[in-house]
């Protein structure tokens, strides 16, 4: 019998326990207990299922736990018996006889929650479901990661929300391989997610309208690979799909003139045949990805075409809803579910969707609620409204990706937490955080892991975790790294792009604008890419001097601790490479910004700032291989890959032409 029972339950000091026993789990689980005991992984006689056959049980968990700690056991069918590793399904929330878990233990679990008991005697992991055992042995496996012998520990764990996920952009710019989006979502389960999107425009290759998508794009083939891939892991595949605006790229060519508004790039709805079109493109997709759901985008549009055209406010909210009821009504004659995502039910114009006539809509439609606990607001009135309609809703935050050199880890933390608290106030099913490629997708894959797995967490257990110990079992599990070295790389890296810019504005005073996600200045990105010489966003920084130095030291700080920490990586070192390579994209902007405070001050020797010069154009040249070489290791020779090499040039070409000027005189 066990020793204990899994009653302590405050995060911090579930967080503390696990961490003083050198325990690390992802992500921190509900309840736990430490006991004295110690199971031999290496002595066991193999994993018994009980009344369970998933083959993610019999045959992945084995060739899990041999990946992790060089063990490799046989599962057969049978009894509980000491010496194993048993996996007991409870359907009805009772344990079957001789197994030793009380039913209080399997009480309030759901369908993805366990228990787990590693004792002297063996592993006893129950849950109702096939799906909750998958995560329990998602939790050993963590608990043996580069170690046979696991401690004693009794632990409940279930999920707050019943959807956890992310989006991945992979339409503006960035191409990953399909191995590379199949990684992504074999990373993302070490945090128990369950929910995978693809954002796509035009980036698909339907086979009935070839001459849509670029040689780059997702094929049908490519789909269900990474749909059967993450399948493994318990976790959906579908797009997030523009149906309505963001069109321009299947709009503007001459074909599909026809069911656009003026623009191009909004879908005209008022049309049967431009409606008939995308159910077509609909139809395909969901070929491709044959899940449980569709996600479609039906905001941003140009509203002002409809209006000028005689279409009034009132009709095309109508148009609009019953646009979602045919794409709700084609989906489900496939048995899948429609999910729309809105912006504030009560925005107006290019952001207007479903918000004023959402008690129409059928009930089985699930609403993504985009950023309205902080970026848009209107969180407070839209989850109340959509609990009392009893429309599922996902509270969606983003990870602060677009247009960055890398992600800003820190807010994009504090925004899953913030919209995962705020949703479950009001009954929310789910969150999707969101990574966007607005700008061209700079960021590589890699660097979306730190804040696509915190979300993970967060959504998990209920935005209540322990930061410091995340941190930790980030590292030990992504990389094999006994401390947070790399998590705190991240954040000091990162959180750059928080930094406050001093900027001269068009009266000559200073403003200290705060940052926003979607601004054009403050991210880093334009400025690590503009003329340091003649682009406005680095001319109206003032004291650039001052700035450079901010930039330099946690960048500097960030490089020191990647260095120091990839030898000691055991896996995933490339991703390692990804983020050296970010902290030097701004040590080199922090150092572009000195030297421009030098260029200006005469008192400094002409040939001394020319030497500078010539290094930091050298240093951009480096940066230029080094991002050519990362680039198209994980994504494909495509998009704004040759654009971005070019735009290296516009720091080269400069610096070395100040320079020679410089050192003329």
């Amino acid at each position: 019998m066990p020793t204990a029972r899994a009653t302590l339950v405050d995060p911090a000091k579930v967080a503390k326990t696990l961490a003083d026993a050198d325990v690390w789990i992802l992500p921190q689980p509900k309840s736990v207990a430490i006991t004295v005991q110690r199971f031999d992984l290496k002595k066991c006689k193999g994993v018994r299922l009980v009344g369970c056959s998933d083959s993610r049980l019999s045959v992945d968990f084995p060739a899990l736990l041999d990946e992790r700690c060089g063990v490799r056991l046989k599962a057969t069918k049978g009894k509980a018996e000491a010496g194993y590793v048993s996996l007991v399904l409870c359907p009805k929330g009772v344990a079957p006889k001789g197994v030793t878990v009380w039913s209080g233990d399997l009480k309030g679990l759901g369908e993805e929650g366990y228990y787990l008991r590693v004792e002297d005697a063996g592993i006893t992991a129950a849950a109702l479901t096939e799906t909750g055992l998958y995560y329990a042995t998602r939790t050993i496996a963590q608990m043996a990661t580069d170690r046979s012998v696991l401690r004693g520990a009794i632990i409940r764990d279930w999920p707050s929300l019943r959807y956890r996920g992310f989006q991945y952009d992979v339409s503006r710019g960035q191409m990953p391989k399909t191995d590379t989006l199949k990684r992504l979502a074999r990373i993302t389960a070490e945090a128990k997610m369950n929910m995978y999107e693809l954002y796509i425009e035009h980036e698909f290759q339907w086979t009935r309208h070839p001459d849509i998508a670029p040689g780059e794009a997702i094929s049908a083939k490519d789909a269900r690979e990474i749909f059967d891939s993450a399948a493994r892991y318990h976790m959906e595949v579908h797009p997030l799909m523009q149906t309505f605006g963001h069109f321009y790229n299947i709009g503007a060519k001459p074909a599909y003139k026809q069911y656009m508004v003026p623009d191009g790039g909004t879908v005209d709805i008022r049309k049967p045949e431009a409606v008939a079109f995308v159910l077509d493109l609909i139809d395909e997709i969901c070929d491709a990805f044959p899940g449980k759901f569709l996600n479609v985008d039906i905001t941003e549009i140009n509203d002002a075409a409809f209006k000028e055209s005689g279409t009034t406010q009132q009709q095309l909210t109508e148009l609009t809803l019953q646009y979602a009821v045919k794409m709700h009504d084609a989906l489900a004659k496939r048995g899948m579910r429609l999910m729309v995502v809105q912006g504030p039910l009560a925005a107006e114009g290019s952001l207007t969707g479903l918000g004023s006539v959402v008690e129409r809509l059928p009930k089985d439609i699930i609403i993504g609620s985009y950023y309205t606990a902080e970026f848009y607001g209107g969180w407070d009135s839209d989850f109340v409204r959509l609990q009392k309609l009893g429309l599922e809703f996902l509270a969606q935050p983003w990870i602060d990706s677009h247009g960055h050199i890398m992600p800003y880890v820190g807010h994009a933390m504090d925004f899953s937490d913030i919209e995962i608290s705020r949703g479950l106030q009001y009954g929310a099913a789910g969150s999707v955080t969101c990574d966007w490629g607005d700008d061209g997708h700079y960021d590589l894959p890699g660097m979306t892991w730190y804040p696509l797995l915190y979300h993970g967490a967060s959504a998990w257990t209920g935005a209540k975790l322990d930061r410091d110990y995340f941190n930790k079992a980030f590292g030990k599990l992504v990389f094999g790294i006994g401390d947070d070295s790399v998590a705190r790389a991240i954040n000091l890296a990162g959180n750059i792009n928080g930094q406050k810019l001093k900027l001269r504005n068009a009266a000559g005073g200073i403003d200290e604008p705060a940052y926003a996600g979607n601004s054009t200045f403050g991210r880093y990105y334009y400025e690590f890419f503009g003329d340091p010489f003649a682009d406005p966003k680095i001319l109206d920084i003032v004291e650039p001097g001052n700035m450079g130095r901010a930039i330099l030291a946690p960048a500097q700080q960030a490089e020191s601790l990647l260095a120091a920490a990839r030898p000691k990586a055991t896996r995933n070192k490339d991703v390692l490479e990804q983020l050296l390579f970010a902290a030097r994209n701004y040590e080199a902007m922090g150092k572009k910004l000195i030297i421009r405070e030098r260029v200006l001050d005469q008192s400094v020797p002409r040939s001394d700032v020319a030497e500078e010069l010539l290094a930091l154009a050298s240093s951009y040249e480096g940066l230029r291989t080094e991002f050519s070489r990362l680039w198209l290791r994980d994504c494909k020779d495509a998009g704004s890959y040759r654009g971005y090499l070019q735009r290296f040039d516009n720091t080269i070409v400069p610096c070395r032409a100040k320079a020679k000027e410089l050192m003329a005189k």
